[in-house]
């Protein structure tokens, strides 16, 4: 499913992160993310094309907290027990501090 070599379409060094992910209609986790994409474990129902917009928090460093804004598209959905993994293409990531 997810880890099939012959659909790793990666453009960037993915790391294996679990990040709280927040979406205006729900939550989720980080599978794993890089600079140009991310795969989610969330419970909000996405598909194939949609357009998406989400917040990553990231561990704090330093006593600062960091909030990655995404943009992009869902370019994959497969079940995941009660959850959904979902693929994402990020067009636009932003850092707030």
């Amino acid at each position: 499913c997810f880890d099939d070599p012959l659909e790793d379409l990666r453009t960037a060094p993915r790391y294996r992160v679990r990040w709280r992910v927040e979406f205006d209609s729900g939550t989720g986790f980080t599978r794993n993310i890089s600079a140009s994409g991310a795969l989610i474990e969330t419970d909000v129902i996405l598909h194939k094309g949609d357009a998406v917009r989400f917040a990553v928090k990231m561990p704090k460093t330093h006593d600062v907290a960091t909030l990655l804004r995404c943009q992009g598209m869902v370019t994959r959905v497969d079940p995941l027990g009660e959850q959904w993994g979902v693929a994402v293409i990020l067009d636009t990531i932003r850092f707030d501090v």
